[in-house]
């Protein structure tokens, strides 16, 4: 049986080849695949530019989705913190307005991403272009990130499937935001260490996350949740800046997610027998439908 990819497997290659992150991952993807170095390289900067042209059509969205449940919610947040100081911060709101774009885009049938999921498409890349636009990072070290949130992605993956139909939304939304984290953290020059818990603290407070769609559809509470769990992934990365760690290494964080992916009732899978979906309003929304 093939030995499990891990955090602590993933740093010991890291530092005994004393190479970066990234670096790891792009030769454990050559090797895997047997595809060439550049082959890989722009295949990742082809996905980053779908992931911009997402952002750049969701930000003009404004048509109704294909449940009439959300409009043009990132443009009404962009408008009002154009004249209003937000509280949260430029950073977060950015990270917010770009990850609910993306997401719109998404729940309109829009071409996107899948990082780890389309449900939770906005996360990652909604908070790797608004870092990029307020630190300028250019499109290598954008590349560099989304290596090293693809390398988070074979880790969780070892354990558990990465959809809310098999392990509620931490499995969609939760693996985004620790995806988003480590990239970030990374790009910001992190060590191993630092990136892994970036991931762990991004991640572990969606721990057990409900996937509840209202109607069976990627939209409520779906488009909004992924504005906070990006915005959740900056603040992990400030913890860890700030010298916080998480207490629960980030390998046992992921077995942990696993064990209680496994608990959830199938109400809370996206079956939408659950949670919001199962409210007054929710139930009278599927009516509609």
């Amino acid at each position: 049986m093939k030995p499990l990819w891990t955090f602590e497997k993933w740093l010991s290659v890291s530092k005994e080849k004393n190479i970066s992150l990234a670096e790891v991952i792009l030769e454990k993807e050559t090797d895997e695949t047997g595809a060439g170095r550049e082959e890989i390289l722009e295949e990742l900067e082809k996905r980053l530019k779908v992931m911009r042209e997402s952002l750049e059509r969701g930000l003009k969205r404004d048509e109704i989705t294909p449940g009439g449940m959300i409009k043009d919610e990132s443009k009404v947040l962009e408008k009002f913190f154009c004249e209003n100081p937000p509280l949260s911060g430029l950073g977060a709101i950015k990270t917010a307005i770009y990850s609910i774009a993306i997401a719109q885009e998404n729940a309109g049938m829009g071409r996107i991403v899948a990082i780890p999921t389309a449900g939770s498409a906005g996360i990652v890349p909604g908070t790797f272009f608004a870092f990029a636009e307020l630190e300028g990072i250019d499109e290598n070290r954008l590349i560099e990130g989304l290596l090293v949130a693809a390398g988070v992605g074979m880790v969780v993956g070892e354990k558990m499937e990465m959809a809310g139909a098999a392990g509620g939304c931490q499995a969609e939304c939760g693996v985004a935001a620790g995806m988003a984290a480590a990239g970030v953290m990374f790009m910001l020059g992190g060590r191993g260490e630092e990136v892994f818990h970036a991931f762990a603290l991004g991640v572990k407070n969606l721990i057990g996350l409900a996937c509840d769609p209202v109607g069976g559809l990627v939209e409520v509470p779906c488009v909004k949740r992924n504005g906070f769990a990006a915005v959740q992934a900056l603040l992990a990365v400030d913890m860890v800046r700030g010298g916080i760690r998480s207490v629960i290494p980030p390998d046992e964080v992921v077995d942990a997610m696993v064990d209680v992916g496994r608990s959830l009732p199938s109400s809370l899978k996206e079956t939408a027998k659950g949670g919001l979906a199962q409210t007054k309003t929710g139930l009278q929304i599927s009516e509609r439908e």
